[in-house]
């Protein structure tokens, strides 16, 4: 089996892009022929590679159908499109007969800012609307109307290259995005769940465990605001392990300064120096205030016998079950339950490695996308008609 996957990065990498890798990985180990063709987000456009993107897809057209001729795969795997690849990827492929999966790791499918989420609060104006406009009222991409503009341009013309080219499978990563996603799309079109893997597969550490950890941007939307808030107010003040960065870094570093034996801030740490963190704590948290499709750091939570303290929204209940708990976002809640996880976290964390056995190993899931490639590629041809 020989697979093309196409893959966008962000300017800053992160799960998403960790995801296709860990998913590349381990399709390798089970002997499957692949190649990821990676773009990454520029820093900044000029107007000929804006037209190209927003309008042409030239660009990525021709690489793509040169890619495609070369490795000549069985089955095409899509998953981030945007900016690099974009319509002009999906064009290449209807052209070439080569048909396709696509995995949706995030809400751009139907919104702008791919999350739902605007002013502290879940939105679904676009979503319910044949265009963008919305969104692009509110300036939801970037903050910028005129990039909100040129997005919503690019998915008119890239609606219309999958009306040409359809996949054969839509990839979601949670029951709860399927919940989301399928009312926007067209039912004609397969939906799997298939959870995200992980590689290297981590396994728990033993020795005493310690304070409590954040692995994520700190972004309002992540809700690191009101972390940072609850345990400022916790008279208890175990050590907290803060590992990110974004907007809300000063309030990780003024947390670090007032407490300097209790808190320690990582605005970058290495892949396995992270894992070692999160696997010597006594539990994490994670408080988004949008629905997150699914949430990788709980995954390695689980996979290292970590439970989680979290939102409750989104996919973070299915993936985390009963191996945590779930709180109401708002600060005297969370405090009184900091409480609770110092006490019942020993009690999880074998429960919480045994559920990452049983639903998330990475033999499980490499094995159901093995199983999806097969029966698109015996299908022979992409759904829909092709371009050209």
């Amino acid at each position: 089996m020989k697979v093309l996957m196409f893959h966008n990065d962000y300017r800053l990498a992160g799960g998403e892009t960790k995801s296709v890798r860990s998913e590349v990985a381990n399709l390798l180990k089970q002997g499957v022929e692949v190649e990821l063709a990676m773009r990454s987000t520029p820093a900044s456009l000029g107007i000929r590679e804006a037209v190209d993107i927003v309008l042409t897809g030239r660009s990525a057209a021709d690489e793509a159908a040169t890619l495609i001729r070369r490795f000549e795969p069985d089955v095409i795997h899509v998953q981030n499109i945007w900016p690099g690849w974009g319509h002009g990827l999906i064009r290449a492929i209807g052209n070439s007969g080569v048909p396709y999966v696509q995995t949706l790791r995030n809400y751009r499918w139907t919104c702008l800012s791919a999350n739902h989420f605007r002013n502290g609060s879940a939105c679904f104006d676009c979503s319910k609307s044949a265009t963008a406009v919305s969104g692009v009222m509110h300036k939801c991409y970037r903050s910028s109307r005129t990039e909100s503009a040129a997005l919503a341009l690019h998915d008119v013309n890239l609606r219309l290259a999958r009306s040409g080219a359809q996949p054969s499978a839509i990839i979601l990563l949670s029951d709860e995005m399927r919940r989301v996603v399928v009312p926007t799309i067209s039912p004609l079109l397969p939906v799997v769940v298939k959870y995200n893997s992980l590689d290297p597969e981590p396994t728990p550490l033993n020795g005493i465990k310690s304070g409590m950890v954040w692995v994520g941007r700190l972004e309002q939307e992540k809700g690191f605001d009101l972390v940072s808030e609850a345990w400022s107010r916790w008279p208890s003040k175990i050590p907290f392990t803060i590992i990110g960065d974004g907007q809300l870094a000063a309030s990780a570093q003024s947390l670090q300064m007032s407490f300097p034996d209790s808190v320690t801030w990582y605005p970058e740490l290495n892949h396995h120096a992270t894992i070692e963190r999160i696997a010597s704590s006594q539990f994490a948290i994670m408080l988004p205030r949008w629905s997150e499709p699914f949430g990788r750091v709980a995954l390695e939570c689980l996979s290292v016998g970590t439970p989680v303290l979290h939102s409750g929204r989104g996919a973070l209940p299915e993936v985390v079950g009963d191996s945590g708990w779930a709180v109401d976002c708002d600060i005297d809640t969370v405090v009184d339950q900091l409480d609770r996880c110092v006490v019942e976290s020993a009690g999880l964390r074998v429960g919480a490695r045994s559920r990452y056995e049983q639903s998330f190993s990475a033999a499980q899931t490499t094995s159901q996308l093995m199983r999806l490639y097969a029966s698109v590629a015996a299908a022979g041809k992409p759904q829909g008609e092709r371009n050209g």
